[in-house]
């Protein structure tokens, strides 16, 4: 079964990914998965506080910034 559009290969920088399914066409070449969700969520892993033998100690932020990460507000997780 050939694969009805061109499948660019991903990068870190253009985030390319092919939307498989069945009515795959020129348009099912895509960018950035979920990209609001994986940066809350690597946001949220870096604030929480690191675990040691003595307990939980805080890491302090390393951007200066005192924002809670706060979880994308559209509906990337609904089924397409």
């Amino acid at each position: 079964m050939a694969v009805p559009t061109q499948w660019e290969p991903y990068t870190q920088e253009n985030g390319n990914y092919l939307e498989i399914n069945n009515k795959m066409d020129g348009q099912s070449m895509k960018q950035h998965l979920r990209s609001s969700y994986l940066q809350y969520w690597t946001q949220t892993y870096q604030a929480l506080p690191t675990v040691t033998g003595d307990g939980a100690a805080p890491v302090p932020p390393s951007d200066d910034s005192l924002a809670i990460p706060m979880p994308p507000s559209d509906n990337s997780e609904a089924a397409p």
